[in-house]
């Protein structure tokens, strides 16, 4: 099995080198799926699914604006340790799947779910942009709105009932991806970034002298150029015949 994945991959690899070619002044539009992992006061080992689309302009083949719409949904569990060590937000002697949190009718559950949506401009650098792997690095600034719930009854959590903060916050989103040219227009991509934030309330808690909040996607997806010049030298012959 090892080897036919490996002989597929080699295949894509050396068929790709036509291709491997960006080229300035295009667009491409990009649609990728992935999973997402929360960061903060209840940061665990689980992960949720998440999606984007984006639109990115080559300026040069080795510079690019990349505009992206995200969405996603994750959970983080709470563990009686948690409920213990705020009893002011979970109320003293509060018991997970028993209690509700004070004043509210909303249950304490063992898991609470969290659904970001993100608005995100970016630009990135492409160092090998005529290689059939083609790996780039980005940074960038968006808006980052979310909306957190018990996730079973899916009632919001008390501060987001009672709009404590606001569910918008701007964030700062960096990664590291790449591409694998497949046609002149389609490539494989594939990349993981982190949105840093200057919240503390993604969880629906803040804690005194710690960390802001954040969150990583790690997706995969295809890239399709809407653009491109068919006879990049000029010579009359369309670049799939020279090729």
């Amino acid at each position: 099995m090892k080897k036919k994945v490996l002989t597929y991959i080699l295949i894509l690899l050396s068929s790709s080198t036509l291709y491997a070619q960006v080229e300035r002044h295009t667009l491409d539009i990009a649609l990728n799926a992935g999973i997402t992992k929360y960061w903060g006061e209840f940061t665990d080992d689980r992960l949720g699914a998440s999606g984007s689309i984006g639109l990115r302009y080559n300026i040069f083949p080795e510079l690019f604006v990349n505009g992206a719409f995200g969405i996603g949904r994750t959970e983080f569990g709470i563990s009686q340790a948690h409920v213990s060590k705020f009893p002011s937000y979970y109320g003293a002697g509060a018991i997970i799947g028993q209690s509700r949190y004070p004043n509210t009718s909303t249950l304490i559950e063992e898991t609470n779910s969290l659904r970001l949506n993100s608005y995100e401009l970016m630009l990135g650098a492409r160092p090998l942009p005529s290689e059939p792997l083609s790996p780039y690095i980005f940074f960038g600034i968006g808006l980052l709105d979310w909306n957190i719930t018990n996730s079973k009854e899916h009632s919001q959590l008390p501060n987001n009932a009672n709009s404590v903060y606001d569910r918008q916050s701007v964030c700062f989103p960096a990664g590291i991806g790449f591409d694998i040219y497949i046609t002149e227009r389609l490539s494989f991509q594939a990349n993981a970034s982190y949105r840093f934030t200057p919240t503390d309330w993604l969880d629906d808690i803040k804690v005194a002298d710690s960390r802001d909040d954040g969150f990583a996607t790690f997706g995969a997806g295809i890239s399709y150029s809407l653009f491109i010049d068919k006879d990049r030298d000029d010579d009359g012959l369309k670049n799939e015949h020279e090729e």
